[in-house]
């Protein structure tokens, strides 16, 4: 195994993780670069110790997978991600079958740059036997972090635990069920005197549905949010989640964008404090579905996606945080098309004006 030879160029997190028995744990390296060869090194955090790292070459073009499960057994798996050489570009991906939990999620890991002293997670619900969990880890080498955490329900705002303390370099674990027990709409606020990193992770188990969903926290809010991903026909079931933590009320607007078309705007009301769900399928019927939410006021924005009954996927969930800018140049170092698994790659253009879309391929070392 190759070793640095100097300070990493980028530091990354990904804040979510687990291989406890159950459950299996990947990280996806991707280097974009068509000429040089990068190096990743990947340190495990847990929530008392920092366990060894390693460290992988990952070609020009390429991407390599390394099964964390086979490294440590442990509960609570974040994962710090140091780039050398040349910037190197990273997913999670979990795959769980245990105790009633059954699916996969994937998270992208997140710049130690992005930390901040308060991170909004729009999604949650703890509805039956689903279970939602709040991630946070302290990315500082010298300094403990205490946090307050906050949730937004369908009525507003309620307090979850107070003063957690987070050492440097460690993770933290919050069940979100044993502060909003049997609910549908249960989004999160976190507050901490020192920057930390999100995430949360779901799984479903009401309404007959089950999967697993995870994303990273939003360290900001804002007035215009962009969802690219949505499909509401067949056995599809599309959810807007819109988060409003703050102190004052809010008028939002959904636009849903298809391959042809968009919809009018739907206007909508969020009380301080509260978390409401805008079910995509009352509006379009399309297996391709975008979103644009606007906003008078700041909020919090994500989207969630079931199937019920699919002759190929069954009953399953993703989720993806919602965008705040757009950009022509996008990495997705995750993906898969062998072994029953699909990947799609969605496009969605806000802009009035015609553009061409084009995608690159990765290949897998």
């Amino acid at each position: 195994m190759r070793s640095p030879l100097a300070p990493p160029l980028y530091t990354d997190y990904a804040v979510e993780g687990s291989t406890q028995a159950g459950f299996q744990e990947w990280l996806l390296l991707s280097n974009p670069s068509p000429l040089k060869t990068g190096l990743a090194c990947a340190r495990v955090i847990t929530a008392s110790w920092q366990a060894s790292t390693h460290c992988y070459d990952v070609p020009p073009l390429s991407r390599v997978s390394v099964p964390i499960h086979t490294l440590i057994e442990d509960p609570e798996v974040s994962l710090r991600i140091d780039s050398y050489e040349t910037r190197i570009y990273s997913e999670r991906a979990v795959y769980v079958d245990s105790a009633g939990r059954r699916g996969a999620h994937l998270g992208r890991s997140q710049p130690v740059t992005s930390a901040y002293t308060t991170a909004y997670i729009p999604e949650g619900f703890t509805t039956g036997s689903s279970e939602t969990w709040v991630l946070v880890v302290n990315p500082s080498s010298t300094e403990t972090a205490t946090a307050d955490f906050f949730f937004q329900t369908g009525e507003g705002e309620t307090p979850g635990p107070q003063d957690l303390s987070i050492p440097p370099q460690t993770r933290r674990t919050i069940r979100v069920d044993d502060y909003v027990p049997d609910s549908y709409l249960a989004a999160t606020r976190v507050a901490s005197d020192r920057p930390v990193l999100t995430e949360r992770a779901s799984y479903l188990g009401h309404s007959g549905l089950s999967g697993a969903t995870a994303s990273p926290g939003t360290y900001s809010l804002g007035t215009r949010w962009l969802i690219p991903e949505g499909a509401t026909s067949g056995p599809f079931e599309d959810w807007v989640l819109l988060s409003n933590p703050t102190g004052a009320h809010v008028n939002a607007q959904v636009t849903f964008m298809t391959s042809t078309a968009a919809t009018t705007p739907q206007p909508f009301h969020l009380m301080p404090g509260q978390r409401i769900s805008v079910r995509a399928d009352d509006y379009v019927d399309s297996y391709d579905v975008a979103a644009l939410v606007e906003a008078d006021n700041p909020i919090a924005a994500e989207r969630a996606l079931s199937t019920r009954g699919h002759p190929i996927y069954g009953e399953t969930a993703s989720s993806a945080e919602a965008l705040d800018s757009v950009s022509d140049i996008w990495f997705t170092p995750e993906g898969a098309t062998e072994g029953g698994f699909e990947t799609w790659t969605l496009v969605s253009n806000t802009i009035p004006e015609v553009h061409t879309s084009a995608v690159w391929t990765l290949h897998l070392v």
